[in-house]
């Protein structure tokens, strides 16, 4: 999910010139409900992916997959169909993404 994420976001960084970890951020504040963190009496909003259930982020991908192909015109692989491909045959070069960290930024499908 991760690297899907990635990809789709160098896509459209590549299309738009934005930063990738710019476009996370406006995924995250976009399709994501804010949290409302307090601490010592000062409250922040947050965004964040990593309390989602299974559901919740097959739900976020769906909306930045729709957002993504509707807005920009983007032609982008379902993530379901990501995750098919990545799982044939790609288990080595996934363990060696996982230990280059070459998952950060999708650079373990050469996007």
């Amino acid at each position: 999910m991760c690297c899907w994420l990635n990809q789709v976001a160098d896509h459209v960084s590549q299309r738009t010139g934005m930063d990738a970890d710019d476009i996370h951020e406006f995924f995250k504040r976009k399709f994501l409900p804010a949290r409302i963190i307090e601490v010592a009496g000062e409250t922040v909003e947050c965004h964040t992916t990593t309390k989602l259930t299974a559901l919740e982020m097959a739900e976020y991908m769906d909306r930045i997959y729709a957002w993504v192909t509707s807005e920009l015109g983007v032609l982008l692989p379902l993530p379901q169909e990501f995750q098919r491909t990545e799982s044939r045959g790609e288990n080595t070069r996934r363990a060696e993404a996982r230990s280059s960290g070459a998952c950060d930024r999708g650079r373990a499908l050469g996007g």
